[in-house]
Parts: structure tokens; sequence; C-alpha cells
């Protein structure tokens, strides 16, 4: 197994943070043109929308009971209308921080113009990195989640993502490689590193074996990020570069430096962003750009 860096499980890479961010009110919106119709949810065009703070889920088929009861943020677009379905994405907070706070690190209410729903979930100050999926709460946390939003709001459930910062972003990536594609079309990746698993999970020649079908990724990380080493990202890219069946061969993607690998699985591309002179934070304003020109584009 590769080894889970030390200041990960210390819990000592706080959140992020940031001065500027949402402040509770919803985006003005823009367009829904793309967005599919025919929710079938009853009661979905009168359900309440907005910035939700602090919702509560009892979370059934924990392995911990102390893990059962759960809090969340979540935001919902104005222009949800009981009609149009959203992509449904999952922000997670790094060590030692919560949702709220990662709503105001990474901003996807604006750069989405109000196009998806929005879920900053709570952690017992990290996420379970190391356990199987099926012994991983954190993991049932997020299946039970989709389940609870799916069933009063309208989701586009073959666009579900996950997106996270240091912490939030290595468990991005494992929920990518032990849920996979059964539940998330793809993921995103800050200063994070990962997937990784227990020693039977890999193969002969020391490759990951991923118990679901490969997602899309995005990969950002700080070049000058000396708390989640440059290199733990350059995993990261190489992994999503390797079950995705890509080239390394690049193209450009907005914004620079960004780059798109050619050859990818037509519906798994990867992104990697590597960005010089960034320390070990969320790249201000364009990591949300690139994060949902990422995700809005499969």
């Amino acid at each position: 197994m590769r080894a889970v860096p030390t200041a990960l499980l210390l819990g000592v890479l706080a959140c992020g943070g940031s001065a500027t961010g949402p402040t509770g009110d919803a985006p003005s919106g823009s367009a829904t043109s793309s967005l599919p119709r025919g929710c079938t949810v009853a009661g979905a065009a009168g359900a309440t929308k907005g910035f939700l703070a602090k919702q509560k889920l009892t979370v059934s088929g924990v392995k911990d009971a102390g893990y059962a009861r759960r809090t969340y943020n979540l935001f919902v677009p104005d222009q949800h209308d009981g009609d149009l379905l959203f992509p449904l994405v999952f922000v997670l907070h790094g060590n030692g921080g919560d949702g709220a706070g990662m709503r105001r690190t990474l901003d996807l209410e604006s750069a989405s113009g109000g196009n998806a729903i929005v879920v900053y979930p709570d952690g017992f100050g990290g996420w379970d990195l190391e356990s199987a999926a099926d012994q991983n709460d954190d993991i049932t946390f997020v299946k039970a989640l989709v389940e609870a939003v799916s069933k009063t709001y309208c989701v586009d459930t073959t666009r579900i993502f996950a997106t996270g910062y240091s912490n939030g972003g290595y468990f991005a990536n494992q929920l990518g490689c032990k849920v996979g594609a059964s539940l998330f079309r793809g993921i995103a990746s800050h200063s994070g590193g990962g997937p990784f698993g227990q020693n039977d999970e890999y193969d002969a020649q020391g490759n990951l074996v991923c118990p679901g079908k490969p997602v899309a990724a995005l990969i950002s990380h700080g070049a000058d990020d000396t708390n989640v080493q440059l290199s733990e990202g350059q995993q990261s890219r190489d992994e999503w570069k390797r079950v995705n069946g890509c080239k390394d061969a690049t193209k450009s993607f907005a914004p620079s430096p960004c780059v798109q690998f050619e050859g990818c699985a037509a519906d798994r591309p990867v992104v990697y962003c590597e960005v010089p002179g960034l320390g070990h934070v969320v790249w201000p304003d364009s990591g949300a750009k690139a994060t949902w020109r990422f995700l809005s584009g499969l």
C-alpha cells in the first residue's frame, strides 16, 4: 500500500479559506438551455432554494455508530423550477476545515452561474482515505447524500461530480477510484494526491486496480506547495492518464497553464494544471473556473 502522507493523517492541513467568496446570496445565474428537462421528483418546484446551512442527515449502514449523524451545507440555484435537471457537485474540505469554509475557498456557485446544485459536506476533521469502500463511513455518507438530495431536488444522476482541496482532494481521487463511474462522472482534485489502496489492490506491475470504472479527472497543484508535495499531484495525473488510456501529448486547456492530454477515452478526459509560484492553496479564482469548465464539459 502506498503510504498516506503523515500531515494528512494528523489533520494539520486546514481548509484554506478566503477573504472573498459566496456570502449566502444566490448568483444571478446564466442561461440554462444546456440543462436537460424531465424532473419527476414530486414537489421539487416548491423545494427551498438558495444556501441551506448545516442540514442534518442520519446515515444508515455505517460501521461506526458515531459517524451516523452528519451535517452538510447545500446550495440550490434560483432557476431550480421542478423541471430542469441539475448536475450535483460535492465540494470537499481539507483536514481541520468544514463545508462552510470550503464554500469560501472554492466558489463554484459563481463559476457555474447557478447551473449546479452544490453540496458542501462536513467531515469529522477530515476524510477517511484508507478504508475499503464497503468499510468506509465517509463514502457511505456521500452515497446517502446523493440519495437524500435526489429525493427533494432535480438532480441529473448522470452528472454527479466530486472536487476537493488538500485532504478533500485526496478524497475526491479516492471516490473516483473506490466508487468510480457507478456514481461519479468526473472528479477534480486541488493540492491533493492519490488514489491509493491496500496491498491487495495492486497488480503484479505495481499498478493500482480500482474497483470502480475510471472517471474523468482534473488535477490542479501549486508548483511551490510544501505541505502536499507536487509529486503527489503528479502521481494523481499519471494514474488517471494510465487508466484512461491517455497519450503524453497535450493541448491547451483554459485557463493557462492547464493542459488536456490527448488520446484519452472519449468520455474520460484528463486535465492537469501545474501552477507556478502557487503554494498550498486553491488556485485563486482560476481554480473554480477551471473546475467548472472541466466538469460542465462532461
